[in-house]
């Protein structure tokens, strides 16, 4: 898996702008505990090192004032790691635990921070990218929402994001059969899924795969295998109302950059 390699007056760079960028958001905490298998091997120098693709330029950030101790804080994380401190300027484009109907709960958190496999990771410094994160929520195995991982890869620009897209949408699709009919999200939406068997048990399961301005996401929720309800079976257009929520928080996401720095994806 790939990581992204910072420089460290890329990362100075990165830290002035984020100090005198005049629109506030809300603070967040870090993506990780540092708990997580991938981070482990991340922190442990075990993933290939990603080399910055020449020519690329930074994607629409929204930026936030911050106390002289807060910078002070800041700048010592960066040294420690630069890839998480970067990635929590993309929270926001995240789904967040009141978007999703049913209990569900959060159980991994590499948002800030997602590495990359090193073919996924090639492509991905081919296209620019810039920013890649996931979060993974549970629910209840009678629930609507068993498993729903929700994915981002940040680019400069929307033609970037669309290239990728098109590059990696067989090995997104993890072999599953194309949904024909599903209700369309974004930019170039497929949708793949439908019902299989696992140990003995039907799985409904259903991935969005699609661009919002310069960002591509994987949107892939599966239903509790003990459902018995009907109405709380999964379906295609349910899917299809979170990812409409994806798209809302990326295109507020960017709407607040553009505002700050007149830069749009």
């Amino acid at each position: 898996m790939g990581a992204v390699k910072i420089h460290a007056l890329g990362m100075l760079i990165l830290l002035f702008l984020v100090i005198s960028a005049p629109i506030h958001v809300e603070s967040a905490s870090p993506g990780s505990t540092g708990d997580d298998a991938s981070n482990r091997e991340f922190k442990t120098g075990t993933y290939p090192t990603k080399a910055a693709a020449p020519n690329c330029a930074e994607p629409p950030i929204v930026k936030k004032n911050l106390t002289k101790e807060e910078a002070q804080s800041l700048l010592m994380r960066i040294t420690q790691d630069p890839n998480s401190v970067k990635g929590e300027l993309f929270l926001s484009m995240f789904l967040e635990e009141h978007d999703l109907p049913g209990n569900v709960r959060m159980t991994q958190d590499t948002r800030c921070f997602l590495p990359l496999d090193p073919n996924d990771n090639a492509v991905f410094v081919r296209h620019c990218g810039y920013h890649s994160g996931l979060a993974l929520w549970e629910g209840g195995f009678d629930q609507t929402i068993w498993r729903l991982v929700d994915i981002r890869w940040v680019f400069p620009t929307e033609k970037e994001a669309s290239a990728y897209h098109k590059a990696t949408i067989q090995a997104s699709s993890e072999r599953q059969p194309k949904i024909s009919g599903a209700p369309a999200v974004g930019t170039d939406c497929a949708v793949f899924g439908g019902t299989t068997n696992l140990r003995g048990k039907p799985l409904t399961h259903y991935y969005y795969i699609f661009c919002v301005q310069n960002v591509v996401v994987k949107l892939y929720v599966a239903q509790g295998p003990d459902v018995a309800n009907p109405d709380k079976r999964l379906t295609p257009a349910k899917v299809a109302d979170i990812a409409r929520i994806c798209v809302q928080r990326i295109e507020e996401y960017n709407h607040a950059a553009a505002a700050n720095t007149g830069k749009h994806p």
